[in-house]
């Protein structure tokens, strides 16, 4: 990630993560991560592979992120 998420960040990322319409969206960048991988596979030099790379590593972050935004912020909450 570019910078550390803020409560509010979380806040937003656990209100999306419960809404329907996020397994829609979620499939989409599953989409993508798959389609980056493949070709990643095929990618021919050194800087395409890296690009890839990185979309990759951020789609899978933005994943994760939305995934355990509920107990990060939960956890953000206990803190304060």
């Amino acid at each position: 990630m570019l910078c550390k998420p803020t409560q509010a960040h979380m806040q937003a990322l656990s209100t999306l993560s419960r809404l329907p319409e996020w397994m829609e969206v979620n499939r989409l960048l599953q989409a993508e991560l798959d389609e980056t991988a493949e070709q990643l596979f095929t990618a021919a030099d050194d800087a395409a592979t890296r690009k890839l790379q990185g979309r990759a590593k951020l789609l899978r972050e933005l994943q994760n992120l939305v995934a355990t935004a509920p107990d990060v912020l939960a956890k953000m909450r206990g803190q304060k």
